[in-house]
């Protein structure tokens, strides 16, 4: 099964040597893959952190169990939360890509722009060593926060097409050039990429239809209390029958460490980057007063119900 923990400084040390006096005789294999942590910025409205977990030799396992995640959040006490998520999502399989679920991180109140502090993350699976991944968070004044919230559309079968409207309103006392964004759907439901996928986009599956997306764009002046909309968001759900219903979650990383997102999130297995020539379509800026409304966090979620 899979879980996640966080971990006290005290509890880690307790853990490590738990795991050093009980250790079977026999060797773990040394593990075939790798876990990635990326270096970004957050502010108090928080941001999301992703987990991404890659391989890393020429065979791989179909799957992982016993999987533990244990997340040490001592270094960052004094300056963030970290929202570590609870429960079992079961064995990690290669043909679902190995995908881990994000924590959250948020500044405390009191934590001074600058300030920054270590996560350290420990995966552990049945049969293999155990790999760590740190990375060096740092404290900003980049607030960004996603809508519409919990968005909802309607198509009349898995032909149709829906077009979500993804926003995202930049706030705060920086100017910053440094955006990434990402969107994951449910499986069935496919993202339809009418320009061929552009060159500062990942996605998986096949060459013009996704579940999952993420683009890169460092070019942007986003001031503080701009407002801008993603385009080309098209989706569909084959095969779907009436009453079936899909969710969706976009998210936005703005400032110092966006890019470190993409860097990690392109390692993850399926993904391939867009091949247009055609051009690039980065989001565009809405004039001041339109757009939102807006929920209170970096990410926002939708539904498409087929049928309805």
């Amino acid at each position: 099964m899979f879980s996640i923990r966080r971990l006290t400084a005290a509890v880690a040390v307790a853990v490590a040597v738990a795991a050093t006096l009980s250790a079977p005789a026999h060797a773990a294999a040394v593990a075939p893959f790798a876990l990635t942590v990326p270096e970004i910025s957050f502010s108090t409205t928080g941001s999301a952190l992703p987990l991404v977990l890659s391989p890393d030799a020429a065979e791989i396992p179909p799957a992982l169990t016993d999987v533990q995640i244990d997340v040490d959040t001592s270094g960052l006490d004094a300056i963030a939360s970290v929202t570590v998520p609870d429960g079992s999502i079961g064995t990690l399989e290669a043909a679902s890509g190995w995908r881990l679920p994000d924590l959250f991180v948020k500044a405390l109140p009191e934590a001074e722009l600058g300030a920054s502090g270590a996560l350290e993350v420990t995966l552990t699976a049945d049969g293999y060593e155990p790999i760590v991944a740190v990375a060096t968070l740092t404290v900003n004044d980049i607030h960004v926060y996603a809508g519409p919230p919990n968005a909802t559309y309607t198509v009349t079968d898995g032909t149709a097409v829906a077009k979500p409207v993804l926003q995202f309103t930049s706030t705060g006392a920086v100017e910053t050039t440094e955006m990434t964004f990402r969107i994951v759907g449910d499986p069935g439901l496919l993202f339809v990429d009418p320009k061929q996928g552009e060159l500062l986009c990942w996605r998986n599956t096949s060459e013009v239809r996704f579940v999952e997306r993420f683009c890169d764009y460092s070019f942007l002046w986003m001031t503080p209390g701009s407002t801008w909309q993603i385009p080309l968001t098209e989706t569909r759900a084959p095969g779907a029958e009436p009453g079936d219903q899909y969710n969706f979650r976009a998210t936005f990383w703005l400032g110092t460490g966006a890019r470190n997102v993409v860097e990690a999130l392109k390692k993850q297995s399926g993904m391939m980057r867009g091949t247009s020539i055609r051009g690039v379509y980065p989001p565009q800026k809405l004039p001041d007063g339109v757009g939102g409304p807006f929920g209170t966090e970096s990410s926002t979620t939708g539904t498409i119900t087929v049928g309805g």
